[in-house]
């Protein structure tokens, strides 16, 4: 052991590591605060990249709502194409691009669970008037679609049905062709879309076609989704393909280039909102997607009920006297074109 000048004993090695523990800590003591700031200064910057993020995904995600619609979406051309089959002119009106626009994210979110790019998610609708189908649907990232000049039913039984991920459709209202439409969507066991009146979900071939559906792989029943705002209008030529100038419905205004584009019609006095079920093991999960990225900012809405939809006919109801008398109009001017004939 050493001694100091004074004859005292110096410090031991004990002290030494002692002393050298505490000005550890105090570097220690030091570079803390350092640390601290430094991680203050750099928070606030991580949170605005974070911010900035989701703003720019939240706007993708959203893109599609803010698409135009109304006059500028109308592509129906002014001249009817021929068809290789008998239709009734007045079903002859194409779904406005409003309505593909409310179901985009649904088309786009099954296409995730089938693992496909939502241009690949092959789409088809049977029904063909003029193919703006095509266009509405290829103007929101889907290129897939199978929309020909050919006859439904025909096809279906020659056995020519092409293969496809989802059904989306407006069927003519005539006849017994939403009845059809039901009854292939059963046969075919897939996930469909069907545009069709509201009043649809209250008629007896619908309800019996719900108590077949136990069976179906993959159908489960569907839910109701419809506008908010405004009601869907449709397009349709302004005149067939013969050139005589007859118009399709007897409700319209006029589109801002009347020799390139057909006009737009009132459904009439009822509501049309989409029938839709997307499989049995996507169903809810893409419906629950829905709800929590959409439901504050779209404009349509989702229920089991469509009569809790809001009520937005595209034309006022007549009243009975209002209809007996379109009738009795009808029925004369029947009668005259059958005397000058």
């Amino acid at each position: 052991m050493k001694r100091s000048r004074n004859g005292g004993e110096s410090t031991s090695k004990e002290e030494s590591k002692s002393n050298l523990k505490d000005v550890t800590s105090t570097t220690t003591t030091v570079k803390e605060p350092h640390m601290k700031s430094s991680t203050s200064v750099k928070e606030p910057h991580k949170k605005s990249s974070r911010a900035v993020f989701k703003a720019a995904r939240k706007a993708r995600l959203v893109a599609h709502l803010t698409a135009p619609g109304g006059l500028s979406a109308v592509v129906t051309p002014a001249v009817a194409t021929l068809h290789p089959f008998e239709c009734e002119p007045r079903d002859h009106c194409e779904t406005p691009f409003e309505a593909y626009r409310d179901i985009e994210p649904f088309l786009f979110r099954l296409s995730v669970h089938l693992g496909k790019p939502k241009a690949k998610l092959i789409i088809y609708d049977p029904f063909f008037c003029e193919g703006s189908v095509k266009t509405h649907l290829k103007r929101l990232g889907f290129d897939s679609v199978y929309n020909e000049n050919e006859d439904f039913y025909k096809v279906i039984d020659e056995n020519r049905v092409p293969e496809f991920d989802i059904l989306v459709t407006n069927p003519p209202f005539s006849g017994n062709n939403m009845q059809r439409i039901l009854e292939f969507t059963r046969d075919s066991d897939k996930p469909f879309l069907l545009l069709l009146p509201q009043f649809v979900s209250k008629k007896g071939y619908y309800i019996e076609w719900l108590k077949t559906l136990p069976s179906l792989k993959v159908i489960v029943p569907p839910v109701f989704l419809g506008p908010t705002k405004k009601a869907y209008l449709f397009a349709a030529p302004r005149g067939d393909a013969s050139g005589d100038g007859k118009l399709v419905g007897d409700r319209s205004f006029e589109v801002p280039d009347p020799s390139r584009q057909g006009f737009q019609v009132f459904s009439g006095s009822f509501q049309c909102v989409w029938f839709m079920s997307l499989g049995s093991l996507y169903h809810d999960t893409i419906v629950a997607y829905w709800e929590k990225k959409f439901k504050n900012i779209a404009h349509c809405k989702i229920d089991i009920d469509p009569e809790k939809l809001p009520q937005l006919q595209s034309a006022p109801r007549l009243t009975p006297a209002e209809r007996r008398w379109k009738k009795k109009t009808k029925t004369e001017e029947s009668a005259t074109d059958a005397v000058s004939e």
